[in-house]
C-alpha cells in the first residue's frame, strides 16, 4: 500500500478517538441518545481494532453491518418528529433485519458473501440516507440557529456515511479499482468523525431542543 493511502487508513480508523473524547468532554449535558451514540462511536472503534487484527473476522463485521443499520435507524427515529414517524422507522427496522436474513444467514448455493454484503450494504445505505435526509428537512423546519444544533451535525454525518461510503462504494465491483480508490473511503470517514465532533462539542454552547 502506498505510504501516503496506509498513514489515511489509520487516520481513519483512529480519528474516532476525537468524537469520543469531545463526548466524554460534554458527557454531563448530553442527552440519552447522544450518549447512546458515543458509546456505539466506541464499539464501532473496538469492532474495527478487532477486524484489524484478527484475520478470520468477516462474521464479527458482517453483524456489526447490522448493528450499524439499527442502531443508527433507531437514533434517526428518536431525532425526527415522532409523530409522523413511527409507522416509516418501524418498517425500517423491519427492512433492515428482513434484508440481513435474506442476504447472511439464508445460504444459497454457490452464494458468494461478498455480494450479499454488498447488496445488504447497498439497501441499508439508501434506506438510511433517505431517513437522514428526511430528519434534516424536519429540523430545518423546527429549527432556527440549524448549525448550532447538536442533531444537526449528527444527521449530516450520518448522511455523508451512508451515502458516500456504503451506497456509492457498493456500486463498484471492480475490484482493483475499488482498492485504488479506497483511500476516499478511508477520507469520508475522517470527515464524519470530524462532523461527529462538532456535533458533541456543539452541545456545550446550547441546549439542544430537538430531542
Amino acid at each position: 500500500m502506498d505510504p501516503l493511502n496506509e498513514i489515511i487508513a489509520i487516520l481513519s480508523t483512529y480519528t474516532v478517538l476525537l468524537p469520543v473524547a469531545a463526548g466524554f468532554f460534554v458527557y454531563s449535558k448530553l442527552r440519552q441518545w447522544y450518549r447512546y451514540l458515543l458509546f456505539f462511536l466506541i464499539f464501532g472503534f473496538s469492532v474495527d481494532l478487532f477486524c484489524t487484527f484478527i484475520d478470520d473476522s468477516n462474521h464479527v463485521f458482517n453483524f456489526y453491518r447490522l448493528a450499524e443499520g439499527l442502531f443508527y435507524a433507531s437514533f434517526l427515529y428518536h431525532l425526527s418528529d415522532y409523530k409522523h414517524s413511527k409507522i416509516i422507522f418501524i418498517s425500517v427496522f423491519t427492512s433492515l433485519i428482513l434484508v440481513y436474513g435474506i442476504t447472511h444467514a439464508i445460504v444459497l448455493e454457490n452464494y458468494d458473501l461478498r455480494k450479499l454484503n454488498a447488496a445488504f450494504d447497498m439497501f441499508s445505505s439508501i434506506v438510511l440516507s433517505f431517513c437522514a435526509a428526511a430528519v434534516m428537512l424536519q429540523l430545518t423546519q423546527r429549527v432556527e440557529k440549524l448549525t448550532k444544533e447538536p442533531a444537526f451535525w449528527f444527521t449530516t454525518s450520518i448522511f455523508i456515511y451512508f451515502f458516500c461510503t456504503n451506497f456509492l462504494f457498493s456500486l463498484i465491483e471492480n475490484r482493483e479499482l475499488l482498492f485504488k480508490i479506497w483511500f476516499l473511503h478511508n477520507l469520508i470517514n475522517i470527515i464524519t468523525y470530524l462532523i461527529d465532533m462538532k456535533g458533541f462539542l456543539s452541545v456545550k454552547r446550547i441546549s439542544d431542543p430537538v430531542t
